[in-house]
């Protein structure tokens, strides 16, 4: 028999257990009654949320036919995930707090997920499993939040819980046939999926797939799902979702790097690949990953799977990464340990959730009293006026009075084009005058989520860095201060 003849015969065999696993899942899945119930609380859910005329009633009396679904939902509301300040009692206070289709895309994932609970107790593979998928959920969820699509962070939960769906009920109906994947993946250090398609010839998506098609699982996440595993993007999908396409993607990578492998260096290699033209920075995603192991503790506990945990490193990865000054290029002739007292400062203040306007002035102060900029001053966006409005300002302003400083947006472009690229891109600019216009080398540093920043800092240049404002020293100390900014969740959103 001819080579042709032999892979042909083998793509046939694998065709053919692919279709055997997908069909003895979706058997599995008619026999078992708990799970397509849950499924269809979903679809009712999914219903409630898409209908306009839906009150908040009717979504609390859903939520409420069951009582540990109801308890659960409170507890996350009300916990720092969601910035609770004031508590919530009711599961009708909660919907109004953050909205119905958020709501329900919560409850979606705790419906689905409670299914395993009991798996997992048992540890070994399906815990990491489960583990895997709290991550990329709650990944995909906080850095969609850090982006222009921050009304998405629901749906995006509500999708990565899909994209693990595949695997989880393969690992809860199988085991044996799952264990054995996860043990080849140790050996050929890949991931269980990778090892499911060299092994069995299907694929995470083939899985997922399957699943949602016995699930009636809205059709919506079957999209997202099919373009999150480089398949073709369909394009009935509004402009938000390749947001959280990308999200997704990357979510689901940090996942494997941590539980999968627990590899430090891994997980920071596939941010770095990643990252490409995400609308965040690599800065943003390293400090949630170092948010990480907190907030999934605290969802383990509430789901009452309070003995899995993360890797040690993620403890001190934003510390290392990100403000360590080991990591900061240094400058001959500059005195570092002003500036990296307050860049501490800044930090506190961000972790503390203090007034938006606090954190930047203490920004204002790293860039004056740390940076020794000769002057820097505070402007935010006016989105009804089409403005930048001066609000405060610190160091020698000499005649510059912040209160009367009002630039136009519109023609802002030909009177500041470096201010403007900076607004309009989120991104450090180079700008060759100071804010009245005279000659003076400044920089300009845009805050807010994305591409849509809420104001700036323009701050001089300090003497010593004027003959090379390009240096690795400045360029590492404005983007420390501009991922902080970016990070801090007291500010408008």
């Amino acid at each position: 028999m001819s080579t042709s003849d032999d892979k042909e015969n083998d793509t046939q065999t694998k065709s053919a257990v692919e279709e055997s696993i997908t069909a003895k899942l979706r058997s599995a899945l008619k026999q078992d009654g708990d799970f397509p119930v849950r499924a269809r609380i979903v679809s009712k859910l999914q219903a409630l949320a898409f209908d306009p005329n839906t009150t908040v009633d009717q979504v609390a009396e859903l939520i409420l036919k069951s009582p540990a679904l109801g308890t659960r939902v409170l507890h996350l509301v009300n916990s720092a995930f969601f910035h609770g300040r004031q508590p919530l009692y009711t599961v009708s206070q909660a919907v109004m707090r953050i909205g119905m289709q958020s709501i329900c895309d919560l409850c979606s994932g705790f419906v689905l997920m409670q299914r395993f609970i009991p798996a997992a107790t048992h540890g070994e593979v399906f815990a990491d499993n489960i583990s895997k998928c709290i991550v990329s959920s709650l990944s995909t969820s906080r850095l969609l939040e850090l982006t222009d699509c921050s009304k998405m962070r629901e749906r995006g939960y509500l999708a990565s819980t899909f994209c693990n769906l595949g695997n989880l009920l393969l690992a809860f109906y199988f085991p044996p046939l799952y264990q054995a994947a996860a043990s080849r993946a140790v050996l050929r250090r890949c991931t269980i999926s990778q090892s499911l398609h060299e092994l069995l010839g299907i694929t995470a998506l083939d899985l997922n797939l399957a699943v949602i098609g016995s699930l009636e699982i809205p059709d919506y996440y079957r999209k997202i799902m099919i373009a999150a595993e480089g398949g073709e993007l369909d394009m009935s999908l509004e402009e938000d979702s390749k947001t959280l396409i990308q999200i997704l993607q990357l979510s689901h990578g940090l996942s494997e790097c941590l539980v999968d492998f627990k590899d430090r260096e891994l997980l920071l290699e596939h941010l770095s690949s990643s990252i490409g033209n995400m609308p965040l920075g690599e800065p943003q995603v390293i400090k949630w990953l170092s948010e990480l192991p907190q907030v999934f503790s605290e969802h383990c506990k509430m789901i009452e799977l309070p003995f899995l945990h993360l890797p040690d490193f993620l403890d001190s990865l934003y510390s290392s990464a990100s403000m360590s000054t080991e990591g900061v290029p240094s400058n001959p002739g500059i005195d570092t340990s002003e500036y990296d007292d307050r860049l501490k400062a800044l930090k506190q203040a961000v972790d503390l959730n203090s007034s938006h306007l606090a954190v930047l002035g203490t920004a204002l102060e790293v860039l004056v009293y740390g940076l020794k900029c000769p002057r820097a001053i505070l402007l935010t966006k006016d989105v009804r006026a089409n403005t930048l409005l001066g609000r405060i300002g610190l160091g020698d302003l000499g005649t510059t009075s912040p209160s009367s400083l009002c630039l136009n947006l519109r023609t802002l472009g030909k009177l500041y084009p470096a201010i403007d690229q900076a607004i309009s891109s989120g991104t450090v600019q180079i700008c060759p005058k100071w804010v009245d216009g005279r000659s003076e080398m400044s920089f300009v540093l845009p805050f807010g989520p994305s591409s849509k920043a809420e104001g700036t800092i323009i701050a001089s240049v300090p003497t010593e860095f004027r003959k090379d404002v390009s240096g690795a020293f400045l360029q590492r100390t404005t983007q420390d201060i501009k991922a902080l900014l970016d990070s801090n969740r007291s500010g408008p959103r």
